[in-house]
């Protein structure tokens, strides 16, 4: 799922492949180009009930919205022990690695993957 859980760790839009059936999460009005099949939902909302109910596959959410961050998402979800898959979608980057490694540091044990070219 995921080109294997985003081996690369960053990719540039299109996102990476999201099968049908996986629940996608997103925050802050963002989902990967050519993923429609997202519940949509406010940062603020994300917490252990919304995780357990909807149980996503992948959580989507912008590097930088206008409620949240892409800090802020990354540490909420590592503090609810997420274990599915974290798209951090960014316009582009001069340094996409160096955004991805800091991203990486807050919840080494996620699995977040950084999509640029999105807006």
């Amino acid at each position: 799922m995921c080109e294997e859980s985003c081996p690369a760790r960053f990719f540039t839009a299109p996102a990476p492949v999201i099968p049908p059936e996986a629940v996608v999460l997103s925050l802050g009005g963002k989902a990967p180009a050519g993923v429609d099949h997202a519940v949509f939902t406010a940062f603020a909302r994300l917490d252990a009930r919304l995780l357990a109910t909807l149980r996503p596959a992948v959580v989507t959410f912008p590097l930088i919205g206008t409620d949240c961050d892409a800090m802020q998402v990354v540490e909420r979800l590592a503090t609810l022990g997420y274990g599915g898959v974290a798209l951090a979608l960014a316009a582009d980057l001069p340094d996409p690695a160096m955004v991805q490694r800091e991203l990486q540091a807050l919840a080494p044990e996620l699995t977040l993957c950084l999509v640029l070219g999105s807006p």
